[in-house]
């Protein structure tokens, strides 16, 4: 009924049937016993299965060894960097403490040095109180350094000088204005004296004789007559500011 398969047809694998005519696979195992190479076999071919193994060649493989050393390159690059940074750094470090030590222990050298009966072990090359009385000679400057530094002096003097008279304009034409408008003011009063208007001078006490009044009523009426004239933002022109006037009443009362 059914025909055996060769065990040699799956590699190895466990034996196998097929059922005719349908061609079905059946698993069979009573008509025949694995050996240790054929389960070896087989679990390698069920690992080839399973994983992606079957892309795998020799020049992916090599592609991949490839890009291993050139990170493991880069880093080993990188870390050798970091380590010589970190070097110089530590050395720096160290020679600035040293420096700083050394100046430390020559000041209180110095400080010690003053008490008397004092006898340092490691006495400086210098005496003590030297040290305040030194000072720098610097060398003389370069005739390219001296015309540098006066073109310098000369921009900023012309700088200084452009501000100055930009600041000087602008002055000059406010008190432009300002004339303008008391020439026209002036004028104005003027008018109206030549055309006999009463005019005199008032104000309380911090504008006193500062403000010009003119009498518009008789000349025997009160200050409730008088009308201060102001300067205008207009040129030519001036302005009359009247008295308040308090509203009055007038009540008649008819008898008969």
């Amino acid at each position: 009924m059914h025909k055996p398969l060769d065990k040699n047809f799956f590699d190895g694998s466990a034996p196998f049937d097929v059922l005719e005519p349908e061609g079905t696979e059946i698993y069979n195992p009573y008509e025949y016993k694995s050996t240790p190479s054929d389960n070896l076999r087989e679990q390698v071919r069920k690992i080839y299965s399973q994983r992606v193994f079957k892309n795998l060649t020799e020049e992916n493989d090599d592609s991949e060894k490839m890009e291993e050393k050139n990170e493991q390159g880069s880093t080993s690059v990188k870390d050798l960097d970091d380590f010589l940074s970190m070097k110089i750094s530590i050395r720096q470090s160290v020679e600035q403490s040293n420096n700083e030590i050394g100046i430390g222990i020559d000041i209180l050298n110095l400080i010690l040095s003053c008490r008397p009966g004092f006898n340092p072990d490691n006495p400086l090359p210098i005496n003590p109180g030297l040290i305040q009385h030194t000072c720098h000679a610097y060398s003389p400057p370069t005739k390219p350094f001296e015309v540098q530094n006066l073109k310098l002096m000369l921009g900023m003097k012309r700088k200084q000088i452009k501000n100055s008279a930009e600041l000087l304009l602008n002055a000059a034409k406010k008190l432009n204005d300002i004339v303008k408008k008391e020439e026209s003011f002036w004028s104005e009063a003027l008018s109206l004296r030549e055309r006999y208007w009463s005019m005199c001078r008032g104000g309380k006490e911090k504008n006193a004789g500062h403000q010009i009044f003119v009498n518009y009523g008789y000349s025997e009426a009160t200050s409730t007559c008088l009308a201060q004239i102001l300067r205008s933002p207009e040129e030519r022109k001036i302005v009359v500011s009247l008295p308040k006037r308090s509203k009055r009443a007038v009540k008649l009362k008819l008898q008969q």
